[in-house]
């Protein structure tokens, strides 16, 4: 190893790098590589962790309850809820914006309306 100058600053000439051998992980926990693979499913994160040398343990540890609460958005909302049929049996709420305030100064507005017989 030498050291030189170039350009004002010290360099070192005639370095050879040997390559370090790939560092080996022994076991990690099929829950944790879950988590660090964002969640993944279960063949996704099996098989990046084959691709890379990484064994897993407790595979059948898969019950994230993130990742279930997760699939399950699939599922809300594809049953109407019961309304009545009678008037404010049901209503629906919202809160309105306005661009522009009103004469008051106002931004917001409440709209209601009676589901049943469609009043505002």
């Amino acid at each position: 190893m030498e050291l030189y100058n170039f350009n004002g600053v010290p360099a070192i000439k005639n370095v050879v790098l040997k390559p370090k051998a790939m560092p080996t992980m022994a076991t990690v926990l099929y829950r944790k590589m879950h988590r660090r693979l964002i969640h993944a499913g279960k063949a996704t994160v099996e098989e990046a962790c084959r691709r890379i040398g990484i064994q897993l343990t407790r595979k059948n540890d898969d019950l994230c309850e993130g990742y279930i609460v997760g699939k399950k958005t699939d599922e809300i909302g594809k049953e109407a809820p019961i309304q009545g049929d009678e008037p404010l049996d049901f209503i629906r709420v919202d809160t309105v914006s306005h661009r522009v305030p009103s004469h008051l100064g106002y931004k917001y507005s409440i709209h209601i309306i009676d589901v049943a017989s469609n009043y505002h």
